[in-house]
Order: structure tokens, then C-alpha cells, then sequence
């Protein structure tokens, strides 16, 4: 069974046929790059309200504790 590509979804070959894996095409490799550049693709540096985590990093514990260090 061989890898789609996470593009198109189209099939992709192994890496010893296709230099341009995991993608099934240059163009679809290109085309994910920009997406990174464009910043389409995103890593959180922080949970934000309403996602899950995001009760652990405001307690009402920590609140007391940041406004002592006032």
C-alpha cells in the first residue's frame, strides 16, 4: 500500500523512487512549504482559553502568586 500524499491525497511512492516524498509531486512539496512560510501551518507556543490545557495555566492559585510578585 503506498503513502498519500498529504496534499492532493494522491498516491505517493517511496522515497528511493520519489525524491520529492512524502509528497507525491514537487509541486505539492512547493505548495506545503508556502503554506509554512505563510504561516497557514501553526505550532501554539501557549494553550489558549477555551482549548484543552488551558485550565492549568491560570488557576487562581497562580493569579495570587503573580499579583504578590507585583
Amino acid at each position: 500500500m503506498a503513502a498519500r500524499c498529504p496534499i492532493c491525497r494522491k498516491p505517493a511512492a517511496a522515497r528511493k523512487a520519489n525524491p520529492s516524498a512524502p509528497f507525491c509531486s514537487p509541486r505539492c512539496r512547493q505548495l506545503d512549504l508556502g503554506r509554512w512560510l505563510g504561516e497557514a501551518y501553526r505550532v501554539p507556543d501557549r494553550p489558549v482559553d477555551g482549548e484543552p490545557g488551558s485550565e492549568q495555566a491560570r488557576t487562581p492559585e497562580r493569579e495570587d502568586e503573580d499579583e504578590g510578585a507585583r
